[in-house]
């Protein structure tokens, strides 16, 4: 039985949202003596800081516990998709409202400059939040409707799931997160490539697009074993073996490694332009995208359809 494409997009997302969970409580944990010198109740704010850590940790779990359900096809995973929704839609719901109309006071507001900034963050937090809502209204409506809900109801149904080879699920979920990655890209414009040309700005924009739209549709085909999944990810990853292979053997490929280097501000990260540093990065690229291929390669006649 073929997963419906709603259930893999809710497999993503919920991969997606624990890994934001995860770098969450990670960059908490880093920033925690500053949270402590800035705050007028120290000890307060280091119990607050660490139980945030583990609301994050816990979260992060449970969505890759409800992910397993939903590939699994368990209707425990449906139930618990449906309660995690109520929370995420609650909670941003809540706390937006709360931001809106209960400002901090004065003695609680932090440091001189924290208002300010707190201003210039409070637009993108309300849209992290309307994101996040909107999310979780969705997977409300999809995973109440009855066709949606008779998929997880019988037992049968699940045993009938086929295991995948675990090699093509990885390289499905890695293509997917990739995918997932496409707004960070936008935002901050990282260059991209194509063979040997180097795109930036609104090149490298368009071209990251394309590419996360094909990594998309590929890991999705891959997870739900469609011939079309299979063509499109052996396509971009056909596409990446070659652009890594030309873009260090073709003339001026120090020079284009600087010039990314330098567009993105990366001067600590200047070695590997010279020296057996420069092939460093080529032999990883040059795995990673040769290790895939072979792994579809050997499993071609799978795709059929």
């Amino acid at each position: 039985m073929k997963r419906p494409a709603g259930v893999i997009v809710s497999m993503a997302l919920l991969a997606l949202g624990a890994v934001l969970c995860l770098l969450s409580a990670a960059s908490i944990l880093s920033a925690l003596d500053y949270l402590q010198e800035a705050s007028v109740h120290p000890l307060l704010m280091r119990a607050a800081a660490l139980l945030a850590v583990g609301v994050l940790g816990l979260a992060a779990l449970w969505q890759v516990t409800t992910l397993a359900g939903l590939w699994l096809m368990k209707s425990w995973g449906r139930f618990s998709l449906l309660v995690f929704s109520g929370l995420i839609v609650a909670f941003p719901l809540l706390s937006m409202l709360s931001m809106l109309w209960s400002p901090l006071p004065e003695e609680i507001s932090g440091p001189p400059g924290h208002n300010q900034m707190a201003l210039s963050t409070t637009p993108w937090i309300i849209t992290f939040y309307l994101v996040s809502i909107g999310i979780g209204v969705w997977w409300l409506l999809y995973f109440t409707r009855p066709k949606v809900r008779a998929m997880f109801t019988t037992a049968a149904q699940a045993v009938q799931v086929a295991p995948r080879p675990l090699s093509i699920v990885l390289i499905a979920w890695a293509m997917v997160l990739t995918a997932a990655l496409w707004p960070f890209a936008v935002y901050w414009q990282w260059p991209s490539f194509f063979l040997w040309v180097v795109l930036t700005g609104w090149g490298g924009v368009v071209a990251n697009t394309a590419w996360c739209a094909l990594s998309a549709y590929g890991g999705v085909g891959l997870l739900r074993w469609t011939r079309r999944g299979y063509l499109a990810s052996m396509w971009l990853f056909g596409i990446a073996t070659a652009t890594v292979i030309l873009f260090w053997i073709m003339p001026g490929a120090q020079a284009r490694t600087l010039m990314i280097l330098n567009t993105k501000g990366f001067p600590e990260m200047m070695m590997f332009t010279t020296g057996a540093w420069f092939w460093l990065p080529f032999l990883i690229a040059l795995l990673g995208v040769v290790i895939p291929v072979g792994y579809l390669y050997a499993y071609r006649s799978e795709f059929k359809g």
